[in-house]
């Protein structure tokens, strides 16, 4: 066993040993020749027909490739050890997560990562010769820190003496993990693809009850015996399992092999077909999930086994068979007969494009060869960040993003963190994402960027947000219990650095400030807000959302994420969500004077006004003798009440109430907007009938009736098109009831066209007189606008606040309120 710091073969230094059993062992090593961490499988083999066969899998396996299979890079045998140097996945495999975990892994994540696994399993299943794992379970399981599943060998090297056997020729070696094993594996008959699915099976079914299968020789004893099968269906143990992927494991743990899914294509299918969703791969395609070439098949090949059985040999004539666990020879050609038209039946995945194209890659590969001065061509792995990160904190890394936001014209406007509470939703700071239009995020300690789509939960309060990123998932962080968490506890900041490296800070917790907010004792820089805080056992307990320094930083307890989710709010753009733009706060006081006109100019106004009235108007009708009038009397027809007379006396009251000055119907003209107040009804109408109308100089152009508005707040041109909208108004005050609503209106020469109705957007009951236990206060609307192309107008945001009453002459003390409700706009 080679000890720490030992290099192999003059370039693999040992750092440490991962795992031993029976048979070798597993070690974390550095390749010295190009800087990068890997993986040395040693197998301590002393038969030379056992050494032929571990050089024949490792020449093998070197040529599998797909996205959950680690990649074989080398193959040596130094101090009579067999070495495999294989890519290294850091992290805990998920029987440790899982131990580690209150409740079981969710049925979504499961589902992904049992199509994940196989989409491998028909991969090795069909590969010519055809490979078989034989030690599939949660322990030779690993997630990579895009949330990938990468499926292990590390059953050798980690497994028991109670778990491994040799057969009595001490020429073939069987491993298996007994509660994960099929019965023929036990038994010691030939195994096939079908023990690889009940394998598969038992893991899931482990990750979804958080309970170690019954194991088969149990089942199969209890079934001789009449009794009932020990191994209770999935889905009444934990009931969030859908009944068809239930229906779907509890075949393929099946004990008799000819009951379960014929092949992992099948299963897969099953899956997708019983258990919707299937989810995709996380993150973006690479090459091996794209390309799966193989050569044409030239004959029979014996089935070679992964997981725990090293001897494999090739069918060739000459060469020696090894013995079945049976003792009977030719057992695994048998096993190759049976399943040899699923072989023919394989998917071929193949490369289209140019030979071109296929030239140039054949040449790249060959370059790289001939300078490395090996004869197997890996591409050199990213680096990763965790071995600065100490375990159990490690385990949240392959859930933690940094992420990175930008303005309209591409500006970054922060670098901060974020993390996956869900597998396809991950969680930040609200103060992140302001003031940006798009973003993305990127693993840490990986390459590649994934768009930001939506916001999925807003909480303004708090100070967080909730964010979906296209393509991308990941496993979700186990949330802990806050209460479980006190003063002087130790905790760990886990975010991201300035170049997506991760950033680690240890801590205590320092304190609770007034707001609720978790203040804690630990060095952080700025980068990590949005990150986690996590306690001992490595559970979120909070959110970062400030790190002002001095040795402090500001977390919101996890409570209020799950308050967050659990509102269900529609989504939203990201730039809606992060606009910081005021289109109007009526938190502050902006009392509007009367518009100063000349007493002239106003009287004209009115006048043009009350003239196109009249011409827009239909005539009213010649006067005509009336049927009942008499010669001696000589009455004239009554015409009290008619259209005209209405018409006339509408303007005799009128004021102008407001002007604002804009080009409102002609791109670039010159123009004046005024709000006649026609003062011609009662309270129960608001003083009747008011008009918007528009001048260009004492020229008049245009009016639009404007029912219950009779202020202009402010003009805009959101759009950028040379035409101004203005933002109307009406302020309303009775039995110490003050009230406003606004309009966001846009004009044109023929109508006036309503962009938004904002409804009520200011309430005060502060001059009710009422007792201070049952007044309400005053609730404020503030409007925001997002940045919008030319042409285009923004998305609004309204956020509403509330504050108690206040002493006279004092600000009010405004809180943003989320159900905050204000009543209804008033016509009285």
């Amino acid at each position: 066993m080679p000890a720490p710091d030992t290099v192999l073969q003059g370039r693999y230094r040992i750092v440490r040993q991962l795992g031993r059993g029976g048979m070798g062992a597993v070690y974390e090593a550095v390749d010295e020749r190009l800087s990068r961490t890997v993986a040395l499988k040693e197998m301590l083999v002393e038969q030379d027909d056992l050494k032929r066969a571990f050089e024949r899998e490792a020449r093998l396996l070197a040529n599998l490739r797909h996205p959950v299979l680690p990649k074989v890079i080398d193959h040596f045998s130094e101090n009579d050890g067999q070495f495999l140097v294989m890519e290294f996945i850091p992290g805990s495999d998920l029987g440790e997560l899982l131990s580690r975990r209150t409740q079981p892994f969710s049925p979504s994540e499961v589902l992904r990562w049992a199509d994940d696994l196989l989409d491998a399993l028909d991969y090795l299943h069909t590969h010519e010769p055809p490979v078989i794992h034989r030690d599939i379970k949660p322990a030779n399981l690993k997630l990579t820190a895009q949330g990938k599943i990468v499926l292990l060998d590390f059953g050798l090297a980690k497994g028991t003496a109670g778990q491994m056997t040799r057969t009595t020729s001490g020429m073939s070696v069987i491993g298996y993990t007994l509660n994960y094993a099929a019965l023929e594996q036990i038994q010691g008959e030939r195994t096939g693809p079908r023990s690889d699915l009940y394998s598969l099976a038992a893991t899931l079914y482990q990750l979804l009850t958080a309970r170690i299968p019954e194991d088969a020789l149990k089942r199969a004893a209890d079934s001789f015996d009449d009794k009932e099968d020990p191994l209770p269906i999935v889905n009444k143990i934990n009931p969030e399992v859908p009944e068809g992927f239930s229906a779907v494991l509890m075949q393929a743990l099946s004990l008799k092999p000819s009951l379960r899914p014929v092949s992992a294509a099948e299963m897969r299918a099953s899956l997708s077909d019983k258990a919707q969703p299937v989810f995709a791969h996380v993150g973006a395609v690479t090459d091996d999930e794209m390309t799966r070439v193989t050569s044409p098949r030239p004959g029979k090949l014996p089935l070679i086994g992964v997981g725990g059985d090293p001897t494999m040999v090739l069918g060739q004539a000459g060469v020696a068979q090894p013995l079945s666990p049976n003792g009977a020879g030719g057992a695994l050609n048998r096993a190759h007969d049976s399943t040899d038209d699923r072989s023919k039946a394989k998917k071929w995945w193949l490369i289209g494009g140019s030979i071109a194209v296929a030239v140039i890659l054949i040449a790249s590969v060959v370059t790289l060869w001939l300078r490395s001065g090996n004869n197997t061509v890996t591409p050199p792995t990213a680096p990763t960040a965790y071995d600065a990160v100490p375990f159990p904190f490690r385990d949240a890394l392959p859930s933690v993003v940094s992420v990175t936001m930008l303005d309209p014209s591409g500006k970054v406007t922060r670098q901060a963190s974020g993390f996956f509470f869900k597998e396809n939703e991950l969680a930040t700071s609200l103060s992140v994402i302001e003031g940006a239009t798009r973003g993305r995020i990127t693993f840490v300690g990986q390459n590649g960027a994934y768009d930001i789509t939506d916001v999925t939960g807003l909480d303004r309060e708090r100070g967080l947000v909730t964010l979906k990123v296209a393509r991308a998932k990941a496993p979700a962080l186990a949330i802990g219990n806050r209460k479980e968490t006190t003063l002087n506890d130790k905790v760990a900041i886990v975010g991201s650095g300035a170049k997506t490296e991760a950033a680690y800070a240890p801590g205590t917790i320092n304190g609770y400030k007034d707001n609720d907010l978790l203040e804690v004792a630990a060095q952080a820089g700025q980068t990590v807000t949005g990150g986690a805080l996590l306690n001992a056992q490595g559970e979120v307990i909070g959110i970062m959302v400030d790190s002002p320094g001095g040795g402090r930083a500001l977390a919101v307890p996890v409570n209020y994420l799950i308050d967050l989710v659990r509102r269900k709010q529609p989504a939203m753009s990201l730039s809606l969500a992060g606009a910081k733009d005021v289109l109007y706060d009526w938190r502050k006081p902006d009392p509007i004077p009367r518009p100063q006109l000349d007493k002239d100019l106003e009287q004209k106004i009115i006048t043009e006004v009350a003239r196109a009235h009249r011409e827009k108007a239909p005539k009213p009708p010649a006067p005509q003798a009336s049927p009942e009038a008499s010669p001696q009397t000589g009455s004239e027809p009554n015409q009290d009440g008619t259209f005209w007379e209405q018409l006339e006396g509408e303007m005799s009251s009128a004021t102008v109430s407001a002007v604002a000055e804009g080009a409102f119907t002609t791109t670039g003209a010159k123009q004046t907007a005024y709000i006649i107040d026609t003062h011609s009804g009662s309270p129960a109408d608001n003083d009747g009938p008011k008009y918007l109308a528009i001048f260009s100089g004492e020229t008049y152009v245009t009016d639009y009736p404007v029912p219950n508005l009779s202020l202009i707040l402010k003009t805009y041109d959101l759009n950028r098109d040379g035409i101004n909208e203005l933002l109307l108004g009406y302020y309303y005050m009775q039995m110490g009831q003050a009230m406003e609503w606004a309009k966001l209106v846009q004009a044109s020469q023929t109508q006036l066209r309503v962009l938004k109705d904002f409804g009520t957007t200011y309430a005060s009951f502060c001059e009710a007189g009422l007792a201070a236990e049952n007044n309400p206060g005053a609730t404020a609307s503030v409007i925001f606008h997002a940045t919008a192309s030319t042409g285009q107008l923004p998305e609004l945001r309204v956020d509403n606040y509330k504050a108690p009453c206040s002493p006279e002459g004092s600000n009010p003390q405004w809180k943003y309120t989320p159900d905050a409700k204000l009543p209804e706009k008033s016509n009285k």
